[in-house]
């Protein structure tokens, strides 16, 4: 069987003895379930960031913003998200090249 290629971040920085059934596993102990068919495929780091942008706007508005003192507002946190969605996608397609 050829060697599969892993697509998590970590990996396509440079870390070869992390691979993405290490990922789903981590991941899952962050509370995010990863499909096994979606390991080892350029779609994995979309996936996650989804996931992780879905989760941050939920539990951002469960924390206070520093800069206004009181909990992040829905937007807020839906702004935030997607900035750190685009960013981790944008550093997928780089490091994927």
């Amino acid at each position: 069987m050829a060697e599969q290629k892993s697509y998590n971040l970590r990996t396509l920085r440079g870390d070869e003895s992390y691979d993405d059934n290490m990922f789903q596993q981590d991941m899952k102990e962050s509370g995010i379930n990863i499909p096994d068919d979606l390991l080892y495929t350029p779609e994995l780091n979309q996936y996650v960031a989804a996931k992780m942008r879905d989760k941050n706007i939920t539990e951002m508005q469960t924390t206070v913003n520093p800069e206004t003192g009181v909990n992040f507002t829905e937007e807020e946190a839906k702004s935030f998200a997607e900035e750190t969605y685009n960013n981790v996608i944008e550093k997928s397609k780089a490091f994927s090249k």
